[in-house]
């Protein structure tokens, strides 16, 4: 049954025992697009991550993930998201695609116990009894009401038992399946150089906690000097050449 649950406060980037992680998304990308509606990347927001996605204008609509993910009957699983919605009531918060769902009523925690604009982790642990298929994560306005939802970390993660799945849900843990490994040549300008992600072609990272391997072509030492989500700063010889890698690391 989904309830409202302590925050996810630490990520993983691998899972115990028979852990899969079926689905995930730290949102805080820019722009993740649900169909029926794309978020805009926001700063703030409690949790693990420095940017949220926020839905505005939804007027009586469904705004769902595109991304489906599969369901085993006798599997169990652990499915958890940060949500904030403002005034006006949600007609439901769901994992459900068609007649094949995993969990519903988040729309009544919402907006008989949480006070509007106030960030609130829901979820739960439930083994999937029905036939075998495919859901989604999807939100629904009411019919009347255009309320703004913002999500952070939303996560399904399936395992064989019972044991498990409540081991992890009791961990507080986010699974973050996404990776990241860029890479490119630079060449310094009086011994210094920014690598901007965006201008690189490259997604910006959802928080500071990332590798970076330098290789140097010149005589003098190089270094990052300056690491934010949006790129680095390289410091090292007046004129050199460095190769770049940016890489994710385990928490």
């Amino acid at each position: 049954m989904m309830a409202r649950i302590p925050a996810r406060n630490h990520i993983v980037k691998s899972l115990p025992g028979t852990g899969v992680g079926v689905f995930g998304n730290s949102m805080s990308n820019d722009g993740v697009a649900f169909v029926g509606k794309t978020g805009t990347r926001t700063a703030g927001g409690p949790g693990l991550y420095p940017y949220y996605n926020k839905f505005t204008g939804l007027a009586a609509s469904t705004a769902y993930t595109s991304a489906l993910f599969a369901l085993v009957q006798g599997d169990w699983y652990v499915y958890t998201v940060s949500i904030k919605k403002s005034a006006f009531d949600l007609d439901d918060v769901k994992w459900q695609n068609g007649t094949v769902f995993l969990a519903t009523g988040g729309g009544n925690i919402l907006d008989n116990n949480v006070a509007d604009d106030t960030w609130v982790t829901i979820g739960g642990v439930c083994e999937f009894d029905g036939t075998s298929g495919n859901a989604r994560f999807a939100f629904k306005t009411d019919s009347g009401s255009v309320p703004d939802v913002s999500l952070k970390m939303l996560q399904v993660v399936q395992f064989d038992t019972q044991g498990e799945a409540t081991d992890y849900f009791n961990s507080r843990a986010f699974y973050d399946s996404e990776s990241y490994e860029y890479s490119g040549l630079a060449t310094l300008s009086g011994g210094t150089l920014a690598i901007v992600f965006a201008t690189e072609g490259f997604q910006d990272q959802p928080d500071t906690n990332y590798g970076i391997q330098l290789t140097a072509h010149g005589s003098t030492h190089a270094y990052v000097s300056a690491q934010p989500v949006t790129g680095f700063t390289i410091t090292g010889g007046t004129t050199d050449t460095v190769e770049w890698m940016v890489y994710r690391r385990d928490e």
